[in-house]
């Protein structure tokens, strides 16, 4: 029997086929990495979306509650009666004014 591997046909085709294997399994490796990379990137800018209209949505629902507060403010207000010169009740007519203005002709 011959053991020396430079005289074994098979060992050096064995050992190509194993370089192949190598070279082939890391650039599978390399490709998987790269997609998940890209996969990352992705949520990244999809999370980002979702905040900045996260963040509107709830600027919208701020300003709204606000006018909402307002308005009911000088509906109580009104209700009580009290009295237009003083220097609150100035503020609040003041400032809830121009979204009540197109109500006005109503009555």
């Amino acid at each position: 029997m011959n053991d020396n591997p430079q005289n074994n046909p098979n060992s050096e085709s064995e050992d190509e086929h194993n370089a192949e294997y190598t070279q082939r399994r890391q650039e599978i490796q390399l490709h998987e990495e790269e997609l998940r990379l890209l996969e990352e990137e992705r949520r990244i800018r999809q999370g980002q979306r979702r905040l900045i209209v996260h963040r509107f949505t709830q600027s919208i629902y701020f300003l709204v509650g606000a006018l909402e507060s307002l308005l009911i403010l000088r509906f109580i207000l009104r209700l009580a009666g009290a009295n237009p010169e003083n220097f609150f009740a100035q503020i609040i007519y003041g400032i809830s004014a121009p979204f009540v203005s197109p109500f006005l002709n109503l009555s």
